[in-house]
């Protein structure tokens, strides 16, 4: 909560200073922070099921880590952003 709560006023803050006041003309200002709060709370979600995961994995096959580690030989990033 407190983390949002200093999202929300850098956001205000960031907003001002771009003429995206919440008093004037405030639309944009909104839909903005809307989009930014569903993003936290869909980042959130994907977090937790994310550690449920790991739990689940390191309890069924026991502490794998370092077999993970002495496999890899290079890192290939395959996550790409979506582009809006």
């Amino acid at each position: 909560m407190l983390a949002s709560r200093g999202s929300h006023s850098l956001l205000q803050a960031l907003g001002e200073e771009r003429g995206l006041s919440a008093r004037r003309g405030g639309r944009r200002f909104r839909q903005i922070l809307k989009k930014i709060v569903h993003t936290k709370q869909e980042m959130g979600k994907t977090m937790r099921a994310g550690a449920f995961a790991l739990t689940e994995a390191k309890y069924a096959a026991g502490e794998f880590n370092h077999t993970v580690l002495d496999s890899v030989e290079a890192v290939r990033p395959r996550a790409r952003p979506k582009q809006p």
